[in-house]
């Protein structure tokens, strides 16, 4: 994936990170951290995505 252009994938990248399912989740934000940069589009999504998943009360991270 290095080298290639993949910000038409951007939003969609965003929607696996939403998914319910936690290993479509783990694959989303995996994508995020390697193709993101500071100027992709969807950086406000993906922020408002991680805020809204790290306060849910049965969280993961909370155990």
């Amino acid at each position: 994936m290095l080298g290639y252009d993949v910000s038409w994938a951007a939003f969609n990248i965003v929607e696996v990170m939403s998914s319910s399912k936690f290993t479509y989740k783990r694959i989303g934000y995996l994508a995020a951290s390697q193709c993101f940069h500071e100027s992709t589009d969807v950086i406000m999504l993906t922020t408002n995505q991680i805020r809204k998943y790290s306060a849910r009360e049965n969280d993961i991270w909370r155990l």
